[in-house]
């Protein structure tokens, strides 16, 4: 279940190399999102982080038919009732894919509400390719590709909206995936069958005690799991406040997967007894405290079986405000897992500042592997220095049937100026996946951005280790430039400069890298709107990692380096006529593998030569004329192609075109 999305821009968030296939992200994409980050502000709980591309690659070597359709609809027929259907289907041959669905909600009110959803997949559809690594290594969701139905219920109720005397929020579902089903972003491993159930209550029972209820349950082919969780929160007077928490949880494997800390079968249960202190102030003001405030907590296991480790632990912390700026906060604990603590600062300057403490249980993404409660300890600190600086620290421990660890985080944002801006980030953790293993993960980032007049200009650094029980050691960096000027009104100039290297410890087959120089420029004359030209000059160097995919699943064994130049060019004769035209040509060098010395020479040549047509005020055409050379293959391909549109509106036209070229 997606907790939240975040469309990414391009230009803005990530840039593609269209010759190497490569995304390069503006920003380090965190391995899991919480109350901080360079690509996403907030994602609550610490939930797993996705980067999620869809694409489609037709690699020249076979003929290529398919058509994708989509069609969804959806209307309230009145202010409670909503009805909507979906249609959708893809791929070819071995890969084609139906999927269909109906679904309805019923609101009473905006918090209170029932959904329910029924859809059938047919086919295998297209294999989903994921990567903990950032690309080096893959591991494929696949489906069986057999008829399968599949229906979710869900339902809420805000307690506030149906009774004059309760307040709280409860919720649930129901969700049951037949074995085979298939959809984007809905394929479990294997296509196993699927039925869960959950519910879950927060409801304030009196003036100061809230109830706090989970119960969540899941049968798969690959893991069966439950677990239960009962809390209660209670104030003693203003200044005292207590917990208690009842945990139990089971899961059973069928089989071992890849990660042995989520290979571990049994049961456990755990109990949780947590007391705060914050003292008034001297004169009883409401909601204000002293400079200073405590906490504790014990945590036991009361039971367990099977090979679940104990999870006992005890400790403490506090917080103490030096001044009406300054406050500290520091923790210390010692359990089953070892010693942990933690010691930081919250500067406070306005109302610029937070320091924040949460336990999120929730249900996992039906995508992934695991079967089971993931549940969340968040702590730390955001600190708004000025406008100019934040300061961010954050400890993340994970448990449950899903990917577990124990994670820091911490970092700077500083603007000294308007006309310059500093960015750097770390993070230091380990991660547990049933596909790709247990990794530990060291990750340090530097950014640094200066504008001003004419002159735009932004760089990173980043610097990656991995450990993995699977993959070996890698150790990757990657340096990111890019400078913009505009020399005058009628030139732009352009630069990039874009390196990286990854080294691992299987070998060189198994390393990866590239680099990227680019020069372009833009001349628009400001006095003569009728000429345009491009100029862009690329130096490129490829050496792709063995995960990527290349035809029929073929690992990708090359190594490539390229210089690119192409010109750009369009005139208008007259207002009904335009001319235009593109010459590019690439001296390349190819490796028939990775670890082979001997270099062999590829070159190509693209000429087209264009001409647009504006007949009358609602119709255009084109026609172009192209010719491709590959030299060393001493293969050619030359045709043309025609289009004629028609304008229907401010900024739309409509029309249909053909290629002519065999």
């Amino acid at each position: 279940m997606v907790v939240e999305r975040k469309q990414l821009m391009p230009a803005q968030d990530y840039e593609i190399n269209y010759l190497q296939g490569r995304l390069l992200l503006s920003q380090p994409l965190s391995s899991s999102g919480a109350g901080f980050g360079m690509v996403m502000s907030s994602i609550a709980g610490g939930n797993p982080l996705y980067l999620v591309t869809t694409y489609e690659y037709a690699p020249g070597l076979s003929a290529v038919a398919n058509l994708s359709t989509g069609l969804r609809a959806s209307h309230w027929l009145n202010d409670h009732l909503q009805f909507g259907l979906t249609h959708y289907k893809q791929g070819e041959e071995n890969f084609s894919q139906t999927l269909q669905g109906i679904d309805v909600m019923a609101r009473y009110k905006p918090g209170t509400w029932v959904k329910l959803e029924v859809a059938r997949s047919e086919g295998v559809g297209t294999p989903a390719q994921v990567s903990q690594d950032g690309g080096f290594a893959f591991n494929q969701l696949a489906s069986a590709g057999q008829t399968a139905n599949a229906y979710r219920i869900e339902a809420a109720a805000d307690l506030a909206e149906i009774t004059e005397t309760m307040k709280g929020r409860v919720s649930g579902y129901v969700q049951d995936k037949e074995r085979g089903f298939s959809a984007p972003g809905q394929i479990a491993i294997g296509g196993e069958a699927l039925k869960q159930q959950g519910l879950k209550a927060e409801v304030l029972i009196a003036e100061n005690t809230t109830v706090l209820a989970k119960a969540d349950n899941r049968n798969g082919d690959i893991q069966d799991s439950k677990a239960m969780e009962m809390g209660l929160r209670q104030k003693f007077g203003p200044e005292w406040t207590g917990g208690v928490g009842l945990r139990r949880d089971e899961r059973h494997n069928a089989f071992a997967n890849a990660s042995p800390t989520l290979s571990q079968n049994g049961g456990r249960t755990d109990l949780v007894l947590r007391g705060e202190y914050r003292p008034d102030k001297e004169d009883g003001k409401p909601g204000e405290k002293e400079d200073w405030e405590a906490y504790g907590f014990v945590q036991g296991t009361l039971a367990r079986d099977g090979d679940r480790k104990e999870n006992n632990r005890v400790g403490g912390g506090g917080a103490w405000r030096i001044n009406d700026r300054f406050k500290l906060l520091a923790e210390l604990s010692e359990g089953s897992l070892g010693t942990g603590g933690k010691l930081g600062g919250d500067y406070r300057l306005s109302d610029r500042s937070n320091a924040y403490l949460n336990y999120v249980v929730e249900t996992e993404t039906p995508d992934v592997a695991w079967r089971g409660r993931q549940g969340t300890w968040v702590s730390g600190s955001s600190t708004r220095v000025s406008d100019d600086l934040r300061v961010f620290g954050e400890t993340r421990a994970t448990h449950g049937a899903g990917p577990q660890g124990l994670s820091q985080a911490f970092g700077l944002d500083w603007a000294s100026s308007d006309r310059w801006n500093y960015g750097v980030k770390g993070e230091v953790g380990d991660l547990s996946d049933p596909l790709a293993g247990d990794l530990k993960r060291r990750a340090l980032g530097v950014a640094v951005g200066y504008k001003f007049e004419k002159i735009k200009y932004s760089g990173s650094v980043e610097w990656r280790d991995e450990q993995g029980n699977l993959t070996g050691s890698r150790t990757t960096w990657l340096v990111r430039n890019t400078l913009g000027y505009q020399a005058s009104p009628e030139l732009r100039l352009l630069g990039k400069l874009n390196w990286s290297h990854s080294d691992n410890s299987q070998g060189a087959f198994y390393d990866g890298g590239y680099h990227e120089l680019v020069a372009a420029a833009a001349w628009r004359p400001v006095d003569n709107d009728h000429w345009n030209t491009l100029f862009k000059y690329t130096n490129l160097y490829n050496l792709p990692s063995p995960g990527q995919i290349a035809v029929s699943g073929v690992v990708a064994d090359y190594a490539q380096r390229s210089q690119v130049l192409s010109v750009d060019t369009i005139y208008d004769l007259n207002p009904w006529l335009s001319i235009g035209g593109k010459y590019g040509v690439r001296w390349g060098e190819l490796k028939a593998s990775k670890t082979d010395s001997q270099w062999f020479d590829s070159r190509a040549d693209l000429l087209i030569l264009r001409a647009d047509l504006h007949f009358v005020k609602e119709w255009d055409a084109l026609v172009e004329v192209r010719k491709l050379r590959a030299t060393e293959a001493r293969d050619a391909r030359a045709g043309w192609l025609a289009g004629i549109y028609r304008h229907v509106g401010a900024g739309i036209k409509v029309g249909a075109g053909y290629n002519f070229t065999n």
